[in-house]
């Protein structure tokens, strides 16, 4: 099978002391582009801190699958 170079979208290197590096550098960006945010602008807060949430005010996702796929993805960032 030869040896690791990607896994779900992290590069995989071997390291000469025998250890493994791992890099993102590829998976943030196509993530990013999945969840059609690849032009969003960083900012140093992602939300405002003095804003209520409420599960009331907000309308349901048009296709949850697009939602679940994101979130599921989030968990190797």
């Amino acid at each position: 099978m030869g040896f690791l170079h990607y896994i779900l979208g992290i590069k995989v290197t071997q390291l000469k002391n025998g250890g493994l590096h791992l890099c993102q550098r590829k998976y943030i960006p196509d993530l990013l582009d999945h969840c059609h945010m690849d032009k969003a602008k960083g900012v140093p807060t992602p939300m405002i801190s003095s804003c209520l949430l409420s599960k009331h005010i907000c309308t349901p996702f048009a296709n949850p699958h697009e939602y679940h796929s994101t979130d599921g993805a989030l968990q190797y960032m």
